[in-house]
């Protein structure tokens, strides 16, 4: 048997429990596919403005505010007024991620 078809089998094995780990995290976390990939990105680029998170995830400029509206309720989220333009929200991580 050639290594390839071992290291192919082995690596679906591995993305197989991966996908399985993420989807138990979100579950234990209540949290969609979305609002971690949200939470990623604001801890990547911390003050990211709605239209830039709007469009790494793709949604709508209404899926994004009710996506971030749920995530400020729920204390993972703060928005912080732009201090030139008070029309600007920049968004924050309320939460260390990397905390247990």
């Amino acid at each position: 048997m050639s290594p390839r078809p071992a290291l192919s089998t082995a690596l679906d094995a591995f993305i197989e429990a991966r996908r399985s780990a993420e989807a138990a995290t979100r579950v234990e976390l209540r949290l969609g596919e979305t609002e971690v990939r949200a939470l990623v990105r604001i801890r990547e680029y911390p003050g990211i403005r709605p239209s830039e998170l709007r469009d790494h995830l793709g949604v709508t400029s209404a899926g994004v505010t009710t996506l971030v509206d749920r995530l400020v309720e729920r204390g993972l989220l703060r928005r912080e007024l732009d201090t030139e333009d008070r029309r600007v929200n920049h968004i924050h991580l309320e939460v260390e991620l990397a905390a247990a």
